[in-house]
């Protein structure tokens, strides 16, 4: 009898005098097993996750630019800090006149190193004849990690 009476409270929960089977033993530990592995693989990668190192990146920023015109020709100086992770080489200076239909484009060989800021002198002595006195122009920088958004140049002299 008291075997019985245990058996009965333990798999069977009286609603409105119908008996109704629970879940066996073994179906509630895999389960409870299934959703301790989960658990545990989903914390585990999102430990791994944080804890692994942050992702190098380059990123320039152009801080200023001055297209400085002399008798000889022109020199465009740009100054650009790298505001990422990692070190960026300037491959390509691309000034772009407003008031010419092509671009002119120097290629360059500076790395800047992360946190630093540098000026890039460029000089345009056989494009000086493209480059007229007057106009808007803007400065473009391509490196190994992309290329800088059109920053306008302000013109001296």
């Amino acid at each position: 009898m008291f075997f019985n009476m245990q058996r009965l409270l333990l798999y069977s929960i009286p609603t409105e005098g119908v008996y109704m089977k629970g879940v066996s033993p073994l179906i509630a530990t895999a389960l409870l097993l299934v959703i301790t592995v989960a658990g545990a693989m989903m914390l585990y990668n999102y430990v791994v996750s944080s804890l692994s190192s942050p992702q190098q990146y380059a990123s320039l920023n152009i801080v200023s630019a001055k297209l400085v015109k002399l008798d000889s020709g022109s020199v465009l100086s740009v100054r650009v800090a790298n505001i990422g992770t990692a070190p960026a080489t300037i491959n390509e200076v691309i000034l772009i006149p407003s008031s010419i239909t092509s671009n002119i484009t120097k290629q360059v060989a500076i790395t800047i190193e992360p946190g630093v800021t540098k000026t890039v002198n460029v000089d345009l002595d056989e494009e000086a004849e493209q480059t007229p006195g007057t106009g808007k122009y803007y400065v473009i920088l391509r490196y190994d990690g992309g290329e800088t958004e059109p920053y306008p140049v302000t013109v001296v002299g």
